[in-house]
């Protein structure tokens, strides 16, 4: 990364070995964090996190599942990525062993901090009493800042799957707080000609539901607010 007053480049991590699959490096919201997957001497990849004002990076994952498409939930309380239990055959991209072999990835989150409450926690089924007006929200200049905490000690037990079918999930992207667009493609992709498109999922970890909300697509970016996306279904942006 590069601070534009400082001009030098700060070197922060290489991958193992060559191989199609970037590092996809992402920003936590308070730009303090980046959260990466790398792949391991397995051929597997864990997600890292790189603190800037430590220059230190930290393994998240066990690296036990190969992760991918980490992402910073924009409240930073969770990192969300995908991981797979059954990508080894598909990993030696080099050679036609690992052609059209299907691979379907869960969903994860990870609780950051240690004092942050579960998202998953059971939910009372008690009535309610009705609830009170709401106050006047305050406007988003006024709003506290985000300030990304992370707890390493004992992180593997704050990792949730969330409630969402394991399907070939091929990217993650983190919208508003809480809600998750996952883009599925196919268990087996065409070997020639322009193949089929991947189905655009949305997840609400409030809700804790699943809606597809496009087909056909190839490829998405969501603003930096998470409000907008743009996507390209078919040949049309």
């Amino acid at each position: 990364y590069i601070e534009l007053e400082k001009g030098a480049p700060t070197h922060v991590d290489i991958d193992t070995y060559a191989g199609p699959v970037a590092l996809n490096p992402a920003w936590s919201p308070d730009s303090k964090w980046i959260a990466y997957t790398k792949k391991l001497k397995s051929h597997l990849h864990a997600v890292f996190v790189y603190s800037l004002e430590q220059g230190k990076t930290f393994q998240l994952t066990d690296g036990m599942s190969d992760a991918a498409d980490a992402a910073f939930d924009k409240e930073g309380k969770y990192l969300y990525f995908t991981a797979s239990t059954d990508t080894a055959l598909s990993s030696g991209w080099l050679d036609m062993s690992s052609i059209q072999r299907p691979v379907t990835r869960s969903v994860y989150l990870a609780v950051l901090s240690k004092e942050e409450p579960s998202p998953l926690a059971p939910e009372s089924d008690e009535e309610k009493p009705p609830a009170a007006p709401e106050a006047k929200k305050p406007d988003d200049a006024a709003k506290k800042d985000v300030a990304v905490r992370i707890d390493f000690e004992n992180i593997s037990q704050r990792i949730l799957a969330l409630p969402i079918p394991a399907r070939n999930y091929v990217s993650l992207a983190a919208g508003k707080a809480g809600v998750l667009f996952l883009a599925e493609a196919p268990m087996v992709q065409a070997l020639t000609g322009p193949g089929e498109g991947q189905a655009l999922q949305m997840f609400e970890l409030k809700t804790r539901k699943v809606e597809k909300i496009r087909d056909n697509i190839n490829g998405l970016i969501l603003s930096a607010n998470g409000e907008k996306m743009l996507y390209r279904q078919g040949q049309q942006y």
